[in-house]
């Protein structure tokens, strides 16, 4: 949609490239990176299950 309405020269305040970037997790941690802006603390979990107790 966002690109449609780049196509018809509709102002947009965030380019369809911009959104695609925020929504790819590696990427945007790469971008503020580069930048030296600081990174959040991130954990991944190596599976969905959890241990039972």
């Amino acid at each position: 949609m966002l690109r449609q309405f780049e196509m018809m020269g509709t102002y947009v305040i965030n380019d369809n490239v911009s959104i695609t970037r925020s929504r790819d997790k590696l990427r945007s941690l790469q971008l503020l990176s580069r930048k030296g802006l600081g990174l959040p603390i991130t954990g991944f979990a190596h599976s969905p299950t959890t241990f039972p107790i």
